[in-house]
């Protein structure tokens, strides 16, 4: 029987989202991608944020394009990410996540720079410590499971899914503690009509609240910071089953139209399973240093303020012409704007532009 992950009795909750109790997310993770090119040993240490989940004590899943930035220099390597969970309060400092990461996996079909392929987001990341402390895991959807969601009615939709992220929140800032939202799920036919040029496949799932409560002023959705978090369904198990990643959205946070796109779990289960089993060849991976190249005592922006969210504006402001400037082609082509072909279900003129929800670069984002 699938019903919201949230439960009944727990008030739909990231944007328009409420405060997640502790010991009830015990294997959402919380991921710092520390930026290669800070200087090393220091305190002014520039930090992405993103989300996962834990599917067993050795591997996280996540988004593809939290991980992604060969193109960097230095690339990015396995220590540099830190990883956390089993905890509603996000660390101050990078000292406060229990391990990081021993290996990269993204999945051999992303592809960052295409221009009109958001397909393919997600990835795995072997924990260099096993999260031995738990012992319930969150399951991952089957078809199944994907085509029962099609079939239900508005009604039987409506609330069945939840968000999880430490993503930016209504007020602007990016969430200290964890934060859960109810959406409903949004049948990929109308998901496909609201996005109008972009195609959402069957390798993504939709979801937006289209009814939000009064008190949700702003609405209700994953924003930036909460790439790589689940979207998750209950079916009277001990533990949800995730059927979505977060992956990308307008950059209108809260607008149901066009619905949030979140990576099919589902579609990727074969893919996953292989590499869990080891029938799967991973890339081979950097040897990890014993322990992360560095470890200030708090994570900061290029100013060196500190904060517990990592972000710094100034550094974001600093960025926004360099990430904008490789967001551009991918979104519209090289030479030209957006596609005045399509009426965008807002009334604005062409699709809506599209972002990933990282902390960074609003793909939903994390920093």
């Amino acid at each position: 029987m699938l019903c919201s992950a949230a439960g009944a009795s727990v008030t739909p909750y990231i944007y328009g989202g409420d405060d997640a109790e502790e010991g009830v997310w015990p294997w959402m993770a919380l991921l710092a991608v520390v930026d290669p090119a800070s200087p090393p040993g220091g305190r002014s240490i520039r930090v992405f944020r993103c989300g996962g989940i834990l599917i067993n004590e050795d591997y996280v899943l996540t988004a593809a394009h939290c991980l992604f930035n060969t193109d960097e220099n230095p690339p990015l390597q396995a220590q540099d990410i830190r990883i956390a969970y089993d905890r509603v309060d996000a660390p101050d400092s990078l000292s406060g996540y229990q391990t990081f990461a021993a290996e990269i996996i993204i999945h051999p079909d992303y592809d960052e720079y295409s221009k009109n392929d958001l397909s393919d987001d997600i990835a795995l990341l072997r924990l260099h410590d096993a999260a031995t402390t738990l012992t319930v895991f969150p399951g991952l959807a089957d078809q199944s499971t994907i085509t029962t969601l099609e079939t239900l009615t508005e009604s039987e939709r409506d609330d069945i899914a939840t968000a999880l992220g430490w993503g930016q929140t209504e007020d602007g800032q990016v969430a200290s503690t964890l934060q859960q939202v109810s959406l409903d799920y949004i049948l990929r036919w109308q998901c496909n009509q609201a996005w109008g040029g972009t195609h959402i496949s069957e390798k993504m799932v939709c979801a937006a609240e289209t009814d939000p409560p009064e008190t949700a002023t702003d609405g209700q959705d994953t924003c930036f910071g909460d790439s790589g978090g689940p979207l998750l369904i209950d079916t009277d198990t001990e533990a949800p089953i995730s059927i979505g990643i977060t992956s990308f959205g307008t950059a209108e946070c809260g607008n149901p139209n066009p619905p949030g796109v979140y990576t099919n779990v589902a579609y990727y289960r074969d893919w996953i399973d292989a590499i869990l089993s080891g029938k799967m060849p991973a890339p081979t991976p950097d040897e990890p240093n014993d322990a992360p190249a560095s470890e200030p005592e708090t994570e900061t922006g290029a100013t060196g303020t500190g904060s517990s969210s990592g972000f710094s504006i100034g550094w974001l402001l600093l960025a926004w012409p360099l990430l904008w400037a490789r967001l551009w082609p991918r979104l519209y082509g090289p030479d030209q704007g957006p596609d005045v072909s399509h009426a965008a279900p807002s009334g604005r003129p062409g699709n809506p532009p599209t972002r990933r929800r990282r902390s960074a670069d609003r793909r939903k984002p994390d920093c």
